[in-house]
């Protein structure tokens, strides 16, 4: 009974909705290339991805992070028993930017040693670690979206700030995945300040310096 899906994954797409035709068609386009794979949808916007073969299953889970419509596809192996109405995935493997880091700094060990605090080092940007980006480097990691995102690391006394790519739905009050400022259980209760003609108001992240395109620095 569970031997057909012994090379299978369950994925789902954060923070977007898509059907399962769109769903088997971004993943052949990821995967068809090595294997032949079908894909059902579970329900809660979770779907099963199975391989024809181990190896091609690897390939999948380490050849990511993988993004569809500028979302990470999150991914965890298939298991018997699951419920999608009560699963969550927490890790997923996602890029993230240190901006402004010293030049010299620029080399795999520091970066993976720095990763390794933020989340489980995936991989390093192998133009990153030869200074071509000059702005910032870029290093993958595996994230548990169940624990609060760092903000900053140290660098010489120096903070530095961390940005995290592709992750719109993270909460800045919380340093957590999953909802936004504005939908923030705890900030919508709180009552509005006072109004002060002289202080001109900023959101949250135009205060922290918000990337749209990449993420937020927490």
């Amino acid at each position: 009974m569970r031997k057909p899906w012994v090379n299978a994954l369950i994925v789902k797409l954060l923070g977007k909705k898509i059907g399962v035709g769109f769903m088997k068609k971004k993943l052949e386009g990821f995967w068809a290339k090595s294997s032949v794979i079908t894909v059902a949808d579970l329900g809660n916007e979770y779907f099963s991805v199975k391989f024809t073969r181990l190896e091609y299953l690897n390939l999948a889970i380490m050849g990511g992070p993988w993004i569809i419509l500028g979302h990470y596809l999150a991914d965890r192996r298939w298991e018997p028993g699951f419920v999608p109405e009560k699963a969550n995935i927490h890790k997923v493997a996602a890029w993230i930017q240190l901006p402004g880091i010293p030049q010299e700094y620029f080399e795999f060990h520091f970066l993976n040693f720095i990763g390794n605090l933020i989340g489980k080092v995936l991989k390093v940007d192998k133009t990153t670690t030869i200074g071509d980006r000059g702005k910032f480097v870029r290093v993958c990691v595996l994230l548990d979206l169940s624990k609060p995102l760092k903000r900053k690391y140290e660098v010489e006394d120096n903070k530095m700030k961390i940005e995290y790519e592709g992750l719109y739905l993270i909460c800045l009050h919380y340093r957590r995945y999953g909802h936004s400022n504005t939908t923030c259980p705890d900030l919508c209760r709180q009552p509005p300040p006072p109004n002060n003609p002289k202080v001109r108001e900023m959101s949250p992240e135009s205060a922290l310096g918000v990337e749209q395109n990449y993420g937020v620095g927490l």
